[in-house]
């Protein structure tokens, strides 16, 4: 567990740090710029809602299996 945890942040660590590298800037007065902005940021709620759906989903069937097997 403790491996994995030091993955996941040093991951984070790792990724933060590619937006510093990007371009200087981008244009927001441009007439696409708040849809693809709301397509962006609607993308990624949309991942973390399925990742904790799915985790979610896996818990309660563990929880399931488990009593299952207590209970006969």
């Amino acid at each position: 567990m403790r491996n994995t945890a030091f993955s996941v942040v040093e991951f984070l660590l790792l990724t933060a740090s590619l937006p510093a590298f990007s371009h200087a800037g981008h244009d927001h007065a441009h007439w696409a710029a708040s849809l693809l902005h709301f397509l962006f940021y609607g993308s990624l709620i949309a991942a973390v809602a399925a990742c904790t759906f799915a985790a979610w989903k896996q818990l309660h069937r563990h929880r399931e299996q488990k009593s299952a097997e207590q209970n006969v």
